[in-house]
């Protein structure tokens, strides 16, 4: 705040969450904010009509880390069966990956602006 007509909002945010993989277990998220109150300013006459007036504006992103713990690994799940025999007769249980690692699996990020 300078002399009560000038305005700015910063703010830098680093997060960091075990869901994701090695290569972006953090992420970083800016946002900040200006205003100008006009009606502090010499120039603004009383007008009956408006007694405050301020312009604003900003921007910022978040970020979202709401996805199943250790999804970037290749977890091994059942019930996948296999045959064995010449004839397929044989039929046994079989475990393998759900999908493959993924090492940069990384926030989920959301900007906004308003003014």
């Amino acid at each position: 705040n300078y002399d009560e007509k000038y305005l700015f909002t910063g703010i830098i945010r680093r997060d960091g969450s075990s869901n994701f993989g090695p290569n972006n277990k953090f992420g970083v998220f800016p946002s900040f904010s200006a205003g100008w109150v006009v009606s502090n300013e010499d120039f603004w006459e009383d007008n009956g009509y408006f007694n405050t007036l301020k312009i604003r504006a900003g921007y910022g992103v978040t970020g979202n880390d709401a996805i199943r713990q250790n999804g970037y690994l290749a977890l091994i799940d059942g019930g996948r069966n296999y045959t064995f025999g010449r004839d397929g007769s044989a039929i046994e249980i079989g475990y393998s990956p759900n999908a493959p690692a993924n090492p940069d699996l990384k926030w989920e990020e959301t900007s906004q602006l308003n003014i």
